[in-house]
């Protein structure tokens, strides 16, 4: 199995191993399958967008719009329509 680059949530955990807490923080969600992902997998939205798509994690491409709309939301910056192209709603 290729390893996958992950949407990094905070300096250690992914997208797809939490979930949202409160005030933009993340709590684990109990996936233990990506509670280990090496850091060098982590990637920033900019990286995670110019990764191709076979390289993507699935579960972090289908949150991807959300989390970005959350993260967005907090500094009073509009919502994605679609985050991997950068259209606004």
């Amino acid at each position: 199995m290729a390893q996958k680059i992950h949407l990094r949530a905070t300096s250690t955990k992914s997208v797809c191993s939490s979930a949202p807490a409160d005030a933009g923080r993340v709590r684990s969600n109990a996936r233990s399958t990506y509670g280990n992902i090496p850091a060098s997998l982590l990637a920033s939205p900019d990286d995670f967008r110019a990764a191709a798509d076979a390289d993507r994690c699935a579960h972090c491409a289908g949150m991807f719009t959300e989390v970005m709309n959350r993260r967005r939301a907090l500094s009073g910056k509009p919502a994605y329509a679609n985050a991997m192209t950068k259209e606004l709603a």
